[in-house]
């Protein structure tokens, strides 16, 4: 989703997203893999909204801090501020499927949150 997991000779693991209500509505954790085995999360915050276009509703994701290995917006980072559109085309009590405008599908689960934090700590085991 950020693209940080696309940079030379690193790869995203996993992406957990985060959409509700409070201080930080949107927050997405991306597990991104790196040179000689090391994995690093990064944590982008910020706000989401629904809009509408022609083909239908679209989720607008505005991340605007991200969280490096507990370094609030470190400045080797190109930039913290993103915005992220994706086409919703399914949404369900289990499941939600979006559709980037590169045309990438991302499927996301429904996870209570002590499953997502046990998966997210088993990349780190």
């Amino acid at each position: 989703i950020s693209g940080y997991g696309a940079m030379p000779l690193c790869g995203t693991s996993a992406i957990l997203q985060r959409l509700g209500e409070g201080t930080v509505p949107a927050q997405c954790v991306e597990v991104i893999r790196m040179p000689f085995g090391v994995v690093n999360a990064l944590v982008l915050k910020g706000e989401w909204r629904v809009d509408d276009d022609d083909e239908g509703p679209i989720l607008v994701c505005q991340y605007t801090a991200v969280d490096v290995g507990g370094m609030q917006n470190p400045p080797q980072l190109p930039s913290t501020d993103q915005l992220i559109p994706t086409a919703l085309a399914h949404v369900g009590a289990r499941a939600r499927v979006d559709r980037a405008p590169s045309g990438a599908v991302f499927v996301y689960e429904r996870l209570a949150v002590s499953t997502i934090e046990e998966e997210t700590q088993a990349f780190f085991s």
